[in-house]
């Protein structure tokens, strides 16, 4: 199962969808700088993810976010996470409320990558 298109969240399609998909193309545009190869699926988990309304968000939150499975979400963390080869922009955490949930955390290169694009893109909410 992938995340599909026609579902992305409202944080990115916000007030116009042709914006929305302008500002993801933008988004994957400065991902592709950092790996050529990377999936857009994780390009759309991190904006998600780090973009969104809240700071910190488990995997189970973003799979229904995202319209997709927990496993999915999984995969693409860890093509953006600090270990295992991935990119090193995330890290997961055991939720303190629940030890069986796994939160998803900026890295410091995560955290300049977040900046990058609020700066260059403007925020996707308000």
């Amino acid at each position: 199962m992938s995340i599909r298109l026609n579902h992305l969240p409202a944080t990115i399609t916000a007030r116009n969808t042709d914006a929305g998909l302008r500002y993801l193309e933008r988004c994957l545009m400065l991902f592709k700088t950092i790996d050529p190869d990377i999936p857009l699926n994780s390009v759309i988990v991190f904006v998600q993810a780090c973009l969104g309304h809240t700071k910190d968000v488990c995997f189970r939150d973003l799979a229904r976010q995202l319209r997709t499975s927990t496993p999915t979400i999984g995969r693409q963390v860890a093509v953006l996470a600090e270990s295992a080869g991935g990119l090193g922009l995330v890290r997961t955490k055991p939720d303190q409320d629940d030890a069986r949930r796994r939160i998803i955390v900026l890295s410091p290169k995560g955290e300049t990558i977040r900046e990058q694009l609020v700066d260059r893109h403007g925020r996707l909410h308000g």
